[in-house]
């Protein structure tokens, strides 16, 4: 017989797929991040976000912009033309191209998250449709009380139109693999 005590087996460690702990917070804590960044520049009143003195010290950008064949957009009653005010219509461009992109991403981030809650499918798209619209439609409506600003229901459309080809960009390439 054996006089040492006995030492009761260590269970074997169990390996597993699941993210630590710190690392199950950073989708949500990249979410908040982009809805400050968001909240931040759209509580900046129109004259800091004014690039058109900055574009007009590029005249060869101006010229270019000027040499396109003649774009005319009516914008909620702004008349946007490349011919006659090239600065304003790069600004409008560069703004439209930056909407698009943020609502994009945050439709991503939004998709992330919520598939780390359980939705799947259609579940999970519409859910995340649904939180960017509330987001996109209260930045705007908060954009209404913010000197300069306005809140368009244009900029919603072109916020959702992000999200939904990011959307089916990921949902194309995630499911291919």
């Amino acid at each position: 017989m054996n006089d040492e005590p006995s030492v009761p087996d260590k269970a074997p460690e169990v390996e597993t797929n699941q993210p630590k702990a710190g690392l199950k917070l950073l989708p949500l804590v990249a979410l908040l991040i982009f809805l400050a960044g968001i909240a931040h520049f759209s509580n900046q009143p129109a004259r800091e976000q004014d690039l058109k003195p900055w574009l007009n010290q590029y005249p060869r950008l101006i010229k270019a912009v000027q040499g396109l064949p003649h774009i005319q957009l009516n914008y909620e009653g702004h008349i946007e033309n490349n011919y006659k005010n090239p600065a304003s219509f790069i600004q409008f461009c560069l703004r439209k191209t930056v909407h698009f992109t943020m609502y994009g991403t945050l439709g991503l981030l939004v998709l992330f998250n919520l598939r780390g809650l359980g939705l799947r499918d259609k579940r999970l798209y519409v859910g995340a449709a649904l939180i960017l619209l509330l987001v996109a439609g209260l930045d705007e409506w908060h954009q209404l009380t913010v000197p300069g600003r306005m809140g368009l229901y244009y900029d919603v459309i072109v916020d959702f139109l992000g999200f939904t080809i990011f959307a089916l960009i990921a949902r194309k390439r995630f499911s291919a693999s």
